[in-house]
């Protein structure tokens, strides 16, 4: 199933021009870009939606169930107040444990789901950011729609393409990297 299709910019707005067209992919869409290439801005306007960014947007999306979470604004140990378990347990853990327990939560959701992910892979070790890799690939069997905003080169490497805000455009992870980096500094391994 396609769930979000594209994002068509009736206005300027941020970063964003008029007619500016975002259009999104089945299974993974990696958001890249620099800060303040509307990365997350693009979560704001998927979950603001058309009441609230109608004049400034028009986007294609079936009606679907979706999860969101943005790892830095919504973690349990910032948001200043106690709702379950995992907020108490947070109080003795790490970031980067915290965010490996909320990407393990996201195996839960059903098939067809939309997820959006605002940079799950911040405070995750190299070996945690695998684990990662791997919860998206079974996502991606379930038949789910991943938009996930990153900056992680380790992350990006492991997928052939990349949604690159800065270009509007799709392309390849190792290109985006290597314009980023500079050339012949991004180093492989096998």
């Amino acid at each position: 199933m396609f769930m979000l299709q594209k994002i068509v910019f009736k206005q300027n707005w941020r970063c964003f021009k008029k007619d500016d067209i975002i259009k999104f992919h089945k299974g993974l869409n990696l958001l890249v870009g620099d800060q303040g290439s509307g990365k997350s801005s693009i979560f704001e306007l998927f979950l603001g939606g058309k009441k609230k960014y109608g004049e400034v947007i028009t986007f294609k999306c079936n009606e679907t169930r979706f999860q969101f979470f943005d790892y830095e604004k919504m973690n349990p140990r910032v948001t200043g107040y106690i709702k379950n378990k995992l907020d108490i347990l947070s109080m003795w853990s790490s970031h980067g444990i915290i965010n490996k327990k909320i990407n393990k939560a996201v195996l839960k959701a059903k098939e067809n789901s939309l997820i959006l992910m605002d940079e799950p892979d911040t405070a995750l070790s190299p070996r945690s950011i695998l684990e990662l890799v791997d919860i998206i690939n079974k996502m991606i069997k379930k038949k789910c729609q991943l938009v996930i905003a990153t900056h992680n080169p380790l992350l990006i490497l492991n997928f052939n393409e990349v949604l690159s805000l800065e270009h509007r455009k799709w392309m390849k992870s190792t290109d985006f990297l290597e314009e980023h980096i500079g050339p012949n500094k991004l180093v492989y391994y096998q």
